[in-house]
C-alpha cells in the first residue's frame, strides 16, 4: 500500500521565498528553479529516484485536469502539451494533455507546476529576460519551467548516484526516473556522464543563446 504524500499547508509560499524582489537575469532563474525543485523534493519527503505526482490534487487553490487534445487546444488556443491559468484569488487550473505518452504527461506536469510557483512574481522576476523582445522572453521562460522539471524528475544527486551504481542503461534509467530516454540523455549530458561533442573540441567554445532543452517525449 503506498502512503499519500501530506502537502504542506504554505507549499507554494515556502518555494516562493526562493524567488527575490528584483528582476533575475536568465542564469539566475535557472539556479532559482533548481534550488525550488530540490526544496519542493524535500517538503514532501520524496526519496524515491521516480517523483509521484498524487500530492498535486491536494495543493491547496490548484485544480489538475487531464484533457483530450482538442480540449488543450482550445483552451490555450493551440496545440500544447498541458497549461496553466490562474486568477487574482491565486486560483490555479493546471490541465495536461492526455493524448501524449506516460513520460510527456510527467514532464509537461512537472512544468506547469514551476508555471504556479512563479505566477505572482512573474512580471517582476522575469521583466528583463528576454532584452525587451517578448518572443525570446516567452521561450526563456518555458526553457526555466523546463530546467525545473528536469531537476525535479531527475535530480543531479540521485542520478549520480544510480551512475555509480552501475545503473547506466539509457532505457534502465529513465525507467527508473520516469522520463523519457531523450531527456535521460540530455540530463546525462549536462551532468558530464556522456558527451555527444567528444570529437568536436571546437564545439566547447561556441556559446548558445539557450541552453538545450529538454524533451518531453
Amino acid at each position: 500500500m503506498t502512503t499519500r504524500l501530506i502537502v504542506p499547508s504554505k507549499l507554494l509560499l515556502q518555494l516562493r521565498t526562493y524567488i527575490p524582489k528584483g528582476p533575475l537575469t536568465y542564469g539566475q532563474a535557472l539556479t532559482v528553479a533548481e534550488r525550488q525543485a530540490a526544496r519542493l523534493r524535500e517538503l514532501l519527503g520524496v526519496r524515491t529516484a521516480k517523483m509521484p505526482f498524487d500530492w498535486v490534487e491536494h495543493v491547496p487553490n490548484l485544480t489538475l485536469q487531464v484533457l483530450p487534445a482538442h480540449e488543450i487546444e482550445r483552451l490555450a488556443g493551440r496545440p500544447a502539451s498541458g497549461l496553466t491559468r490562474w486568477n487574482q484569488q491565486l486560483t490555479y487550473l493546471v490541465a495536461v494533455n492526455k493524448n501524449t505518452s506516460f513520460t510527456h504527461r510527467r514532464y509537461t506536469l512537472a512544468h506547469e507546476i514551476k508555471h504556479v510557483i512563479d505566477c505572482p512574481a512573474v512580471d517582476t522576476a522575469y521583466a528583463r529576460i528576454g532584452y525587451g523582445n517578448d518572443e525570446l522572453r516567452g521561450r526563456r521562460i518555458e526553457g526555466i519551467c523546463d530546467h525545473f522539471a528536469a531537476h525535479l524528475l531527475m535530480p543531479g544527486r540521485l542520478v549520480t548516484k544510480a551512475w555509480h551504481l552501475g545503473i547506466q542503461g539509457l532505457g534502465e534509467l529513465a525507467g527508473q526516473f520516469g522520463v523519457s530516454e531523450d531527456a535521460m540523455q540530455i540530463r546525462l549530458s549536462s551532468l558530464g556522464f556522456v558527451d555527444p561533442d567528444k570529437d568536436k573540441p571546437a564545439s566547447y567554445f561556441f556559446r548558445e543563446v539557450d541552453p538545450p532543452r529538454f524533451t518531453r517525449v
